[in-house]
């Protein structure tokens, strides 16, 4: 919130002044002129008192000026006034980014760089997600003991949660049960039944040292043998502890437990306590799942054929073939091609050559050899390596344990995590996500796009080589298209630890299609559209209903001519103009068909389609 401020205030200073020395007319500036007034309005509420109070007689005398400068006359007359006010402002505008950059802080909560902002009561507030102290505080804390690589399952329970720690436990640990009640009495409810969690979150706003102790017993019955409750107490309980002793060992964690620096980063103030409460003393406070892979798997489980393509990544493919060579499962037959790389790529790859069971140097650029190489791999398991990626030593065989145990299941894929071209971590959760049955995937792929990371796959070789029937054209998608097709066909599991680091760059040679540029975002749009044309056209009808029933004008619809019209219908409600424009192609192709059942069932027919072809897809592009 406080960098976007930064930044359009910028942005409009920026216009203001061209258009000015475009010698715009007046009323162009208008907008610009309340679009600044409103900014700088903001600026007071978010930013901290010291920074405001630096800047405020300017900033109001301003704030002032425009709202008089929305008069055009005013405006003509006072020009040379208003060039050099935006000249000032600018000169302000430069010295609060660089104390923003310097001083600015990442929020534990919301990871976005704030300053906070100080109450009288003492606390800072994160001014993006209004995360306080004590948020931040049990965050650090999830965060320190690994609640992200905890078991799939695991049980959380939070008592009055907050949004702040609502939200990042909801983002960033989809695989958990999470449960939250908003009441002091649900606590009650629950522990007269079996259920029982892992972890508990509990605030109490109010104190009553009668009361809390009922409560906190409610809440030990709760806990699992092993369980924990993260207990954020009142100045009233933090004077009176001894009227709780007996029921928990209890645990004090201040600034000295949290790693250095901490404390500063999250505006906490060294009064700032989180106590811990187990049913035992030596109940451990990490989270994370320890994880086991029986020793004779390693050694002996089945072949696994790792195939990787390169072109132009030569300070990447050296540290991705290392961490293909250094994974803790043994049984892997390494296939490597470079497609007719211009840098040292080839060169650096061939140091390796004794590792591969397979390798292929290009003379020229084919522009992809994985479908070339691929018919060298004989492996019971394909996994799928980028020249520029890293795993994690244990991905193969966290992989191959799973698929092993469960042999309903196709493909299995791991968690992963963006990282720029040093391994810097980028901060983006878009695979990061819980597990789901196929139509529950479909559903979110129609929703949301692509949440499955490609170099994390690993399938049985009837997956791992298939030729894809869809997007097979597609440079954007292919991937993602993939993902669609193998729902239809096996179930797909995801193993929640994140042993992927995929790199999203841009530089020259070695852009890659994960780079968000115009033209990567033109080609996924375009792709999308013909190609969910094709895919739901196909799909079986049943697959369908349930897949898309909560999107469907009837959700009761039965018969061939009506799942018809409900294919038309999701399609043309898209929101991406290229798949309502293939939404048209599809009506013309089955309309002699579904004519009598789009007039009767729908109430639809051509005057319908000739009204929303100028408001949808491509005619929409033409009257807007």
């Amino acid at each position: 919130m406080q960098e976007k401020n930064i930044a359009e205030i910028n942005n409009t200073i920026i216009s203001l002044l061209k258009k000015i020395n475009r010698k715009d007319q007046q009323q162009n500036m208008v907008s610009d002129i309340e679009e600044l007034w409103k900014l700088l309005k903001n600026f007071g509420k978010i930013f901290p008192e010291d920074i405001v109070n630096q800047y405020s007689e300017f900033f109001d005398s301003f704030e002032d000026f425009l709202q008089n400068c929305k008069s055009i006359g005013f405006l003509e007359e006072n020009m040379q006034m208003m060039i050099s006010s935006l000249d000032l402002l600018f000169e302000c505008i430069q010295e609060i980014r660089k104390y923003f950059d310097e001083h600015s802080q990442k929020c534990a909560c919301c990871n976005s760089k704030v300053l906070y902002l100080e109450t009288t009561e003492g606390k800072s507030i994160c001014p993006d997600c209004g995360a306080n102290n004590s948020d931040r505080l049990i965050i650090s804390f999830l965060q320190k003991e690994e609640l992200q690589k905890a078991a799939e399952g695991y049980k959380v329970l939070y008592v009055l949660p907050t949004a702040a720690v609502s939200a990042w436990i909801q983002i960033n640990c989809p695989h958990i049960k999470y449960v939250t009640v908003d009441s002091l009495a649900q606590i009650t409810d629950f522990a007269v039944t079996d259920t029982t969690f892992d972890l508990v979150i509990y605030s109490p706003k109010m104190w009553n040292a009668h009361e809390e102790e009922e409560r906190l017993r409610e809440i030990k019955r709760l806990l699992n043998e092993d369980g924990k409750c993260i207990y954020r107490k009142t100045i009233e309980s933090q004077n009176d502890v001894g009227s709780l002793g007996g029921i928990f060992y209890e645990k004090c964690l201040g600034e000295d437990y949290f790693d250095q620096g901490v404390f500063e980063k999250q505006g906490l103030k060294e009064t700032d306590k989180l106590y811990v409460l187990t049913k035992e003393s030596n109940v451990s406070l990490n989270m994370a799942e320890q994880y086991k892979v029986d020793p004779d798997l390693l050694e002996n489980g089945p072949l696994v054929s790792v195939i990787m393509s390169c072109y132009n990544h030569e300070q990447f493919v050296e540290e991705a073939i290392l961490s293909v060579l250094n994974q803790t499962y043994k049984n892997i037959e390494f296939i490597v091609a470079d497609d007719g790389s211009s840098d040292h790529s080839a060169e650096i790859m061939k140091k390796y050559s004794q590792f591969y069971a397979y390798e292929y140097y290009s003379r020229e650029n084919t522009g992809g050899l994985y479908n070339n190489i691929k018919k060298q791999a004989t492996g019971k398991y394909i996994a799928l390596m980028n020249s520029d990626d890293v795993w994690e030593v244990n991905k193969i065989a966290s992989q191959v344990d799973y698929m092993e145990n469960h042999p309903n299941c196709g493909v299995c894929l791991t968690w992963c995590k963006y990282v720029d071209e040093d391994r810097n971590e980028i901060d983006d959760t878009i695979f990061i996500k819980g597990n789901r049955d196929s139509y529950q995937w479909m559903n979110y792929f129609w929703r949301h796009g692509n949440a499955l990371c490609n170099p994390s796959f690993l399938a049985i070789r009837k997956f791992g080589l298939e030729d894809v029937r869809f997007g097979a054209a597609c440079r954007q998608l292919p991937d993602f298209f993939k993902w669609v097709q193998f729902i239809q066909e096996t179930q797909i599991h995801i193993i929640p630890k994140v042993f992927v680091e995929m790199r999203r760059h841009h530089n020259g040679l070695t852009e890659n299609v994960s780079a968000s540029t115009k033209e990567n975002t033109i080609r996924h749009v375009l792709e999308a559209g013909c190609n969910w044309m094709w895919i739901i056209r196909q799909m079986d009808n049943d697959f369908f209903k349930k897949a898309f029933n909560d999107l469907m004008i009837n959700p009761n619809a039965e018969t061939e001519e009506e799942i018809m019209c409900e294919k038309y219908f999701l399609m043309l409600n898209s929101e991406n103009f290229a798949i309502q424009y293939e939404a048209f192609c599809y009506f013309n192709e089955i309309y002699n068909q579904t004519a009598e059942c789009f007039k009767k069932k729908y109430f639809y027919d051509w005057k319908n389609v000739a009204r929303d072809i100028l408001n949808k897809g491509i005619g929409k592009l033409f009257v807007n």
